[in-house]
C-alpha cells in the first residue's frame, strides 16, 4: 500500500505522514504528526484510490494536533465515501483531537472507536 510524509508545517509540528495497510477485512490508514495544512494533499492523495464496498479506519492515535484543513479533508473523506461506497470509521484520537472531532460532530456522521482493535 501507500505511505508517505511531509516537512512540519510552520507551526514546527512533527512530520506528518500516512500509511495504508490491509489489516483483517479493513484498510487502515495510520496517520502521524500534525493534521494540517501541509497534511491535506498528502491525505487527499493517498486515499484517493480506496474501492467501493471497502472498510477504512482511520488510525489516529499518533495525530498530535488537527486544524480546521484537517477537519475539511476529513468531511471530504465522508462525503466521497458516501458517495463511492465505502464505510469510515475514526480510531484512537488523543484526547485534544477528539476534543475537535466532538465539537464538529463527526460522532454523528463517522464512528470513533477507542482504539484500532474492535
Amino acid at each position: 500500500m501507500t505511505s508517505s510524509s511531509t516537512p512540519p508545517a510552520g507551526n514546527g509540528g512533527p512530520t506528518f505522514s500516512i500509511s495504508l495497510a490491509e489489516h483483517d477485512d479493513e484498510i487502515v490508514v495510520a496517520l502521524t504528526g500534525d493534521f494540517d495544512i501541509a497534511a491535506v494533499a498528502p491525505f487527499a492523495d493517498a486515499t484517493s484510490d480506496i474501492p467501493a464496498g471497502s472498510r477504512v479506519l482511520l488510525d489516529l492515535r499518533e495525530v498530535a494536533f488537527m486544524d480546521s484543513s484537517g477537519v475539511r479533508a476529513l468531511m471530504n473523506l465522508d462525503v466521497r465515501a458516501r458517495a463511492d461506497g465505502f464505510q469510515l470509521a475514526m480510531a484512537g484520537p488523543q484526547p485534544r483531537v477528539r476534543r475537535v472531532l466532538d465539537l464538529c460532530g463527526f460522532e454523528d456522521r463517522i464512528p470513533i472507536r477507542d482504539d484500532v482493535g474492535r
